[in-house]
């Protein structure tokens, strides 16, 4: 399980990364590598819903399902749900 939610978060981050800063993107991989993901997700569910980032139904189940696979609180993932758009 631990190398499927590690690759998940790899790849949601491919999806988001572009929104992200160069030191930012490099925290982030540096979280996931070193299997700090619950931080990871949570800094990049804050990132997106902090400066209203749209995202893609696919990156919300995305992240929702690795928050809950993770055991986090609801709020890491529910509030981005008025930021996806249809594509």
């Amino acid at each position: 399980m631990n190398d499927t939610i590690q690759s998940e978060l790899k790849e949601l981050f491919l999806l988001v990364e572009e929104n992200f800063k160069p030191h930012q993107r490099k925290a982030v991989d540096q979280l996931i590598e070193v299997g700090e993901w619950g931080i990871a997700v949570e800094i990049i569910s804050d990132t997106l819903y902090e400066y209203e980032f749209p995202i893609s139904s696919e990156t919300y189940q995305l992240i929702k399902k690795v928050s809950l696979d993770l055991h986090l609180e609801d709020a890491t993932w529910s509030d981005l749900r008025s930021q996806v758009v249809e594509q």
